[in-house]
């Protein structure tokens, strides 16, 4: 699939945080999606949330050490 294919998915959906920080180190492009409170999952956990008529609520259980989605969540749920 082609990055137009993948945005196509998300119809007419505006990101609702800002653009992530793209810095340049010894060559290599780093996105830093740290910088935003919670991370780049918070991106997609907002469009699944708003975007599904059809769920009536969200459980959210366990989540693995690594990879900080329950981190994501909560400053999600917080906005």
């Amino acid at each position: 699939m082609t990055a137009d294919d993948y945005l196509s998915l998300i119809g007419d959906w505006k990101d609702p945080n800002p653009e992530p920080v793209v810095e340049e180190h010894d060559g290599f492009l780093v996105v830093r999606d740290d910088l935003l409170g919670g991370g780049s999952k918070i991106r997609f956990a907002d469009y699944l949330i708003r975007n599904d008529d059809n769920i009536k609520e969200w459980v959210y259980g366990s989540s693995p050490a690594t990879g900080y989605a329950q981190i994501s969540l909560g400053h999600l749920c917080k906005t």
